[in-house]
C-alpha cells in the first residue's frame, strides 16, 4: 500500500512539475509579448512624433523660403538647419507644373509613363481618359470654368478618372496642379527636374528652345530666378535625427498677413528616400 501511495505521490509530483514548467513558459511568453508590444508602441510613438515635427518644420520652412530676400541667395532651392533637423526646401510656382486642366494628351502620356512607371500604351490610355473626363466636366459645369477647375475641387478628384488608382495618383501628384486656368505649355524657368524630363520626352523642341535662351552655364540655371507672387507649392524635405526623411508640401498664395503669404492647402507628410529633389523616386509609406 505504501508502495502504491509512493508511486501516486511521484506521479502527482511529476504532474505538478509539468504544470509549473508550463506556467513559467506561459509567463515568459507573455512577458516577451508585452515587451515586444511595448517596443512596437515606442517605435510607433516616435514615428508619430517625428511626423508631427516634420509637419511643423515643413510649414515653417515654407514661410522662410518665400519671405527671404531674393537678393540674398537663389530663392528656388534653400537648405536650413533647424534644431537637429536638416531641411531642403524648394518653391515651385503653379505654372511650372503640369496643368490637369490644359495639358496635352502627349504631355499627360509621358507624365504617367515617367512618374508612375506605366508602359506607354497604358499611359496613353490613361491620358485619353483624363482628357475625356475633363471635357465632360467642362460641359456639365461651364459656370465654374473661371474659378475652380471645371468641377474639380481638389487634386484627389483625379482618382475618379477610370484607371487612376491611388498608387498612380500619388506617383503623378508632385508634378501636377489643378488651380486656375493654366496653359498647355509649362513655364520651364523654375520647373522641377521631373517636369523638365516629362516635357523633354513629349516635346524635345521645347527643351531645345529653352536651352538656347539660357545665358547661364550652371546646371540649375533657373534656381536664381525670383518667384512671382502667385500660387506656389513649397516642398520641404526634413531629415530627422533618427535618419528618417519626410516631405511636407504646402500650397501658398499671396495674402495680407505679416509675411505676405498665406496657406492655401497643406498636404499630408510622406516618407521619402532622399533629401535631394533632382531625382525621380517613388514615395514611401513608412
Amino acid at each position: 500500500m505504501a508502495r502504491h501511495d509512493g508511486n501516486r505521490y511521484t506521479k502527482q509530483k511529476g504532474v505538478a512539475l509539468a504544470i509549473l514548467l508550463w506556467f513559467v513558459a506561459a509567463l515568459t511568453l507573455l512577458v516577451s509579448s508585452l515587451a515586444m508590444l511595448a517596443k512596437t508602441d515606442i517605435r510607433f510613438t516616435r514615428l508619430v512624433v517625428e511626423r508631427a515635427k516634420s509637419e511643423a518644420l515643413g510649414d515653417g520652412a515654407a514661410q522662410l523660403i518665400l519671405v527671404t530676400s531674393p537678393e540674398d541667395q537663389p530663392l528656388y532651392l534653400r537648405q536650413y538647419q533647424l534644431a537637429e533637423s536638416l531641411i531642403n526646401v524648394r518653391a515651385v510656382p503653379f505654372d511650372s507644373l503640369i496643368s490637369v486642366r490644359d495639358a496635352s494628351k502627349d504631355l499627360l502620356t509621358q507624365m504617367f509613363h515617367i512618374m508612375a512607371h506605366v508602359e506607354l500604351p497604358r499611359a496613353a490610355e490613361l491620358a485619353d481618359s483624363v482628357v475625356q473626363w475633363r471635357t465632360l466636366l467642362a460641359a456639365e459645369v461651364p459656370e465654374r470654368s473661371q474659378g475652380e477647375y471645371k468641377g474639380i475641387a481638389v487634386m484627389e478628384d483625379l482618382m475618379s478618372v477610370p484607371g487612376i488608382t491611388r498608387e498612380v495618383y500619388e506617383a503623378v501628384r508632385p508634378v501636377l496642379h489643378s488651380g486656375a486656368q493654366g496653359s498647355k505649355t509649362v513655364n520651364l524657368e523654375q520647373a522641377p527636374a521631373e517636369v523638365v524630363k516629362i516635357v523633354a520626352a513629349s516635346d524635345p523642341g521645347a527643351i531645345e528652345l529653352w536651352m538656347e535662351n539660357q545665358t547661364s552655364t550652371e546646371p540649375d540655371a533657373f534656381s536664381g530666378v525670383r518667384i512671382a507672387r502667385s500660387l506656389t507649392r513649397v516642398d520641404a524635405r526634413v531629415k530627422m535625427p533618427s535618419g528618417r526623411i519626410f516631405e511636407r508640401s504646402v500650397w501658398m498664395e499671396p495674402g495680407n498677413g505679416v509675411t505676405g503669404w498665406q496657406v492655401a492647402r497643406r498636404l499630408p507628410v510622406k516618407a521619402v528616400n532622399t533629401l535631394q529633389f533632382n531625382s525621380l523616386e517613388k514615395y514611401g509609406n513608412e
